[in-house]
């Protein structure tokens, strides 16, 4: 393994400027690549019959070099996306650099970026009130349009044809238009004490 190591690294130093990932991480990778090649080589199966240990050993270096020349091929695949990282981002509690402590230690970063908006404090998370004659499967198809899915993937999902999502979906909307709780009588205004006295 030690002998591929300049070929790994320099390979490696290639790839790291337009990945994502590190450069230890594709050094690993490449060396796994480069002992899984080591592992499968078979002179045997070679088509020119080799004869002589250094062919032996010319032919295993270009069949490596191959295999580690696809591992590149496959980490940049793996394109920059310029993604940032809190980590990255936010000061440590004992940076010594004026320039980070300018927007306030690692709390004040938190509660500046990671802290729910007063806005959604009191946002409810429930789901709509259905009326109680939907059965099993109609509740389900309820909660599965409520969450975006189409009748398509609901079908899949569920393991329904798409003409019984369908009639399942007609029965809800018969249902819900039968069941119409904003329909219902409004309150009568408060009694007023004076005048009933009058």
């Amino acid at each position: 393994m030690s002998h591929y190591e300049g070929l790994v690294r320099t390979t490696a130093s290639l790839c790291a400027p337009y990945v994502e990932e590190d450069f230890d991480d594709i050094c690993q990778f490449l060396r796994y690549k480069v002992w899984k090649a080591l592992e499968s080589f078979d002179p045997h199966k070679l088509r020119v019959k080799v004869a002589g240990r250094l062919q032996v050993a010319a032919a295993r270096d270009r069949y490596v070099y191959s295999c580690v020349q696809n591992g590149k091929k496959d980490v940049l695949k793996k394109k920059r996306h310029g993604l940032l990282f809190i980590e990255d981002l936010a000061p440590n509690e004992n940076a010594s650099d004026v320039a980070a402590w300018k927007t306030g230690p690692r709390d004040a970063f938190e509660q500046r970026y990671l802290s729910i908006d007063d806005a959604f404090r009191h946002v409810e998370e429930e789901l709509p009130t259905v009326p109680s004659t939907l059965t099993e499967s109609e509740k389900a198809v309820v909660l599965l349009l409520y969450l975006d899915f189409k009748p398509t993937e609901i079908a899949a999902r569920r393991g329904l044809p798409r003409k019984e999502i369908t009639a399942i979906v007609q029965s809800v909307r018969e249902k819900m238009a039968d069941w119409n709780p904003a329909a219902l009588p409004a309150p009568l205004p408060p009694i007023d004490p004076v005048a009933i006295a009058a």
